[in-house]
């Protein structure tokens, strides 16, 4: 067992922030304000990679990860979702 640092505190409430707006865009309830964790969790590193000179080709499956959610994001929710007014 390891013991409890801030690094592991951080880790773990990514993939639970994660985790839930995952959920949340599944079934299709607050999809909007569901997708800023989906968004910011690989968006910020990809951005400071990709601010340090990293190859934009090297980075593919995180940009497509990125744009997905966006597209998500922009789409808002379907038609049998929960969140529809």
């Amino acid at each position: 067992s390891t013991a409890p640092t801030l690094a592991n505190f951080a880790h773990w409430a990514q993939v639970l922030a994660q985790a839930i707006g995952a959920s949340l865009l599944l079934i299709g309830l607050w999809t909007t304000l569901a997708t800023v964790p989906l968004l910011l969790v690989p968006g910020w590193p990809l951005l400071l990679a990709l601010g340090r000179g990293a190859d934009p080709l090297a980075l593919r499956m995180n940009l497509l990860l990125l744009l997905a959610t966006l597209a998500c994001a922009v789409g808002g929710p379907g038609k049998w979702a929960v969140g529809k007014e």
